[in-house]
């Protein structure tokens, strides 16, 4: 494999043998996950269900088939409880938005529900796609953020035709071929309050550690830009284009994502990237500044 990828890329690694390095094999290794009472489920299920109620009560199912002039968002969210963890944000988007239709995909595996029935990526993509679709809607503005930059990462390379914008904020289908986000989400052992939210409240949770240990393929998932001046122009069909409306929220003290990084990834190969400073992972969720900041920028994509 490694005479492989020297021939095919181009280079050449030192010999020699390192015993201090360890592997880690994600989709291998136990799964590390705590004990939740089976009212803790209930708990969750009974808010998601109330959120739902009050999202219908304020914003109402309405027929998207009479308003198929105005282009449509999707949201897709990340780890955590699901949409609700997003109130404020998404109620700020829908203000702002006015009459535009907003979709909501909600993921339930990684929504602290008990779900064992996880998509894979074409019958995800081919779900959005029939989403829209069904609504009368050839194309849509994007927005995903932390695990839901991986559903929008499938969409750019499924569907290509549908995806008119994109806004990642906190991604993580960048550099994944890295070790950052598989350490920093599943094997670190925490140091502050934030690496232990992370650690506790997510990624200890029995079907969200499921999903990641067993479902969640990075190879599929990891976004690959399509470089105007490609360095090694045999993997350019290996690459995914991205659309002309395309923008990067990265926060400045992530704990799971390596910002740095992925800002410098991002910047060469022209994708336009907005340092949030100051702000960990989703902590975007606590800034109304931000948010606004955010949907401004959605509605621009969305005219």
């Amino acid at each position: 494999m490694m005479d492989k990828f020297e021939g095919k890329c181009h280079v050449r690694f030192k010999p020699g043998y390192n015993a201090q390095l360890q592997s880690r094999r994600l989709n291998l290794d136990p799964i590390n996950a705590y004990h939740r009472p089976f009212v803790f489920y209930v708990a969750i299920q009974c808010l998601t269900v109330f959120y739902e109620l009050v999202l219908q009560w304020q914003y109402g199912m309405q027929n998207a088939r009479k308003r198929t002039l105005k282009k449509p968002l999707v949201f897709i969210h990340g780890i955590g409880a699901g949409v609700m963890c997003y109130g404020p944000f998404l109620h700020a988007l829908l203000q702002q938005l006015g009459d535009r239709p907003v979709f909501f995909v909600e993921l339930p595996f990684v929504s602290m529900r008990c779900c064992e029935d996880v998509p894979t990526m074409q019958e995800m993509t081919f779900a959005v796609e029939s989403m829209l679709q069904d609504h009368g809607y050839t194309s849509a503005t994007f927005v995903g953020h932390s695990l839901g930059s991986a559903v929008t990462s499938w969409c750019c390379k499924q569907i290509p035709h549908m995806v008119d914008g994109v806004v990642l904020i906190d991604p993580i289908c960048f550099m994944l071929h890295y070790s950052d986000v598989c350490h920093n989400f599943v094997y670190r052992e925490p140091e502050t309050v934030s690496q232990a939210i992370v650690k506790y409240f997510a990624s200890s949770e029995l079907y969200i550690s499921h999903y990641i240990s067993r479902q969640f393929y990075w190879f599929e998932t990891a976004l690959y830009l399509t470089s105007k001046h490609p360095a090694f122009p045999s993997l350019v069909p290996n690459t995914t284009p991205m659309p002309k409306n395309v923008k990067v929220y990265l926060s400045e003290c992530d704990n799971i994502v390596n910002s740095p990084r992925v800002s410098t990834y991002l910047q060469k190969n022209g994708i336009p990237v907005h340092w949030m400073y100051g702000l960990d992972h989703a902590s975007f969720l606590f800034h109304p500044s931000w948010q606004q900041h955010i949907v401004h920028t959605l509605k621009m994509f969305t005219q």
